[in-house]
């Protein structure tokens, strides 16, 4: 589970698909180059914007296992990316609610544990 500017990396680079390669046409002001780029489906791009901003666990853990979704990759001092999810999902949800602040500041999750970090980004697994 990633938003989609990290997709096409981590298949590259971690041999793993993502749920998501591209932006959705939905957002796609939020898109340095949108004629460039293919798009995802809307339901798709919402759902990972919707797990990103979702202001509890349970609803996050029910979208990674919809799309069977085991590792969260979270980038590091990318605000500015909630500003986008905030914006496909529909949802008003503060930053320091959500889902995307527990991952980019490490708070003690029930359903997720941190497996990697460096200085870009850290790794997170559903727990079983």
């Amino acid at each position: 589970m990633a938003w989609w500017d990290f997709g096409l990396r981590i298949k590259a680079l971690a041999k793993k698909e993502a749920v998501i390669y591209y932006g959705s046409e939905e957002i796609k002001q939020t898109i340095a180059r949108p004629g460039s780029m293919s798009y995802e489906p809307a339901e798709k791009v919402r759902d990972v914007a919707a797990f990103f901003t979702a202001n509890n666990e349970d609803e996050a853990k029910a979208l990674m296992e919809k799309y069977e979704a085991v590792y969260v990759y979270s980038p590091k001092d990318k605000i500015y990316l909630f500003n986008a999810m905030r914006l496909a999902s529909g949802s008003d949800v503060e930053y320091e609610s959500s889902m995307f602040y527990r991952f980019e500041n490490n708070v003690d999750m029930k359903y997720f544990e941190k497996l990697y970090e460096n200085e870009y980004a850290a790794i997170y697994g559903l727990k079983i």
